[in-house]
Order: structure tokens, then C-alpha cells, then sequence
């Protein structure tokens, strides 16, 4: 599902200020990236939520994409698409959530490299398959209040790198820009520190 085209390949450097700036909009943090209604709890729950949808999503490209699936090549592109999406809105949660933390997506998973607990034997690999693994890791480390969180966030991006990559042939940073698309107008409200759009 590669995407040709002769603008610039989007990167998550740009892509991220546009997100903490909506953020900023709808009062989940100020600024400077302070917690004004979202806390780092709540907004990492939304990510647990958008793992969820992207899961869900991803059975859809298992089911439509496979060469015994039967399905016209409009349902594998259509579902393809879709998983984009949901890949890009777990990192638009993250990105906030690494916003709050002082820190962001790249920054994170370069600090990967100076956590060599992460690089143990017998540590899950940072693929899809086991994301729901290191998003608790990432949920303790937040209740916990202590250890390396950013790290730890880094491989919850590693892992959806993984999957846009062998499942879409897409970067990280352009299913990001897809979901920032997708959110950039939207009309909603916060609510408890979550962000809640607007019925259609």
C-alpha cells in the first residue's frame, strides 16, 4: 500500500508539533506540553484503546488480504487503508502522551538504545504480535511512577513501525500523517481528559 507521490515524505519531527499543538487546542496539555485535564494515565488508556481498534483492524487485512480470502482487491485496499489509520492513531496517543513526559516518538525510540534491559534474552520481540505485552510494561511503569518510560514508549513505536512496514509497506511516520488528517478538523469535546469527537 505504498503511497507514491512527489510531495515530501512526511517524518514524525513534523508531523508531531501539528499533533501537540491540537492537543494543545483541546486542553489535554498546555503549550509546553504540561497535563491540563489529561494525565498521563488517562491519555495512555486512549492508546490502549486504539491498540484495540487496530487489532481489530488488522483481522480485516488477514481476512481480506490473504491469497485464500476470496476478496476483491478493493476490500484488501479498503482494509489496508483502514489498519493505516489505526496504526497512526496509536502513535497520535503516544505522541501526547510522550508530549507530557517531555520527550517525543524519535526521542523515545532512540532511547531504547541506553535501556539494555530491553535487549535481554527471553524479552519479547518489539513486533505487533506482542504489543499488547509491552503496553502493560508501559501501564506499570505509569501506575509505578518510576522507570523508563521513554524507552519503553519507543518500543510501543517500534512495534507499530513493524507492522505498517510488513503488513502495508508504509512507515511509521506516514500512517501518523494519515491519522493526523483524519483529526485535524474534527469537532468534539474533552471530557475528563479525554478527548471525545462530536456525533456525526
Amino acid at each position: 500500500m505504498n503511497q507514491s507521490s512527489t510531495k515530501p515524505r512526511p517524518t514524525l519531527a513534523t508531523l508531531e508539533p501539528l499533533i501537540w499543538e491540537w492537543a494543545a487546542d483541546w486542553d489535554l496539555i498546555d503549550a509546553e506540553g504540561k497535563p491540563l485535564e489529561a494525565t498521563p494515565m488517562t491519555q495512555f488508556g486512549k492508546t490502549v484503546e486504539e491498540i484495540g481498534e487496530a487489532r481489530y483492524a488488522r483481522l480485516f487485512v488477514d481476512l481480506w488480504c490473504s491469497a485464500q480470502g476470496g476478496n476483491s482487491q478493493q476490500d484488501c485496499i479498503e482494509a489496508q487503508n483502514n489498519y493505516a489509520l489505526e496504526l497512526g492513531d496509536i502513535l497520535v496517543t503516544l505522541s501526547i502522551l510522550c508530549r507530557m513526559l517531555g520527550t517525543s516518538l524519535e526521542q523515545s525510540i532512540r532511547d531504547i538504545s541506553n535501556c539494555p534491559q530491553l535487549y535481554l534474552r527471553g524479552v519479547k520481540p518489539w513486533t505487533f504480535d506482542y504489543i499488547d505485552h509491552w503496553a502493560e510494561e508501559v501501564q506499570r511503569e505509569i501506575i509505578q511512577g518510576v522507570g523508563p518510560f521513554r524507552p519503553m514508549i519507543g518500543v510501543l513505536c517500534r512495534c507499530v513501525q513493524d507492522s505498517a512496514h510488513i503488513q502495508l509497506s508504509m512507515s511509521a511516520a506516514e500512517c501518523l500523517e494519515l491519522a493526523w488528517l483524519k483529526i485535524k478538523d474534527r469537532q468534539g469535546e474533552t471530557v475528563g481528559g479525554v478527548f471525545v469527537k462530536a456525533e456525526k
